[in-house]
């Protein structure tokens, strides 16, 4: 159910608010215990928000992987 959402996200071209849900569903991974699927999910959003200039969300992408 969430990948469609995200999917949905994309397609309507939201792409900042796609990156925010890469971040939120690596958050969910990792505190989960699922740290290859977190860390897939944080460096798409990291990526993203490079690509982006989203500062904010990239300085929590990195908080959340430094706590792997």
């Amino acid at each position: 159910m969430i990948g469609k959402g995200m999917n949905i996200l994309d397609e309507l071209g939201v792409k900042p608010w796609f990156s925010v849900s890469r971040l939120f569903l690596g958050e969910v991974y990792a505190d989960a215990g699922q740290k290859e699927k977190a860390l897939e999910n944080l460096k798409t959003a990291e990526s993203m928000f490079q690509k982006t200039g989203m500062e904010y969300w990239l300085g929590r992408t990195h908080d959340v992987l430094a706590e792997l």
